[in-house]
């Protein structure tokens, strides 16, 4: 029963230390939904500007970020929602 115990212990202790890792790749890399830059939100706006008129490209930004789950469902990046949510409120607002 130890080592059944030890390799419990042993995979959590790992899979700590893989979120960890993870966590702080993203703190270094940041949040960049659109063209993988980092961008002023002007330059972020015009570019959402441009891929939000062309379907394909569209998609392809949706694609790029996102992933399938376990259970087959696309699993778009809570980042790209809200930029996209923020995006459209501006265009909405017309600024």
């Amino acid at each position: 029963m130890e080592k059944v115990e030890m390799y419990e212990k042993a995979a959590k202790l790992a899979a700590e230390r893989i979120y960890k890792q993870q966590q702080e790749a993203k703190n270094i890399i940041g949040s960049r939904p659109f063209g993988g830059g980092d961008m002023t939100d002007d330059e972020a706006f015009t570019e959402y500007l441009a891929v939000r008129i062309n379907p394909q490209a569209y998609q392809q930004m949706i694609q790029e970020n996102s992933k399938q789950g376990r259970d087959g469902r696309m699993l778009v990046r809570k980042e790209l929602v809200d930029a996209i949510v923020k995006m459209e409120m501006r265009i909405k607002e017309g600024v």
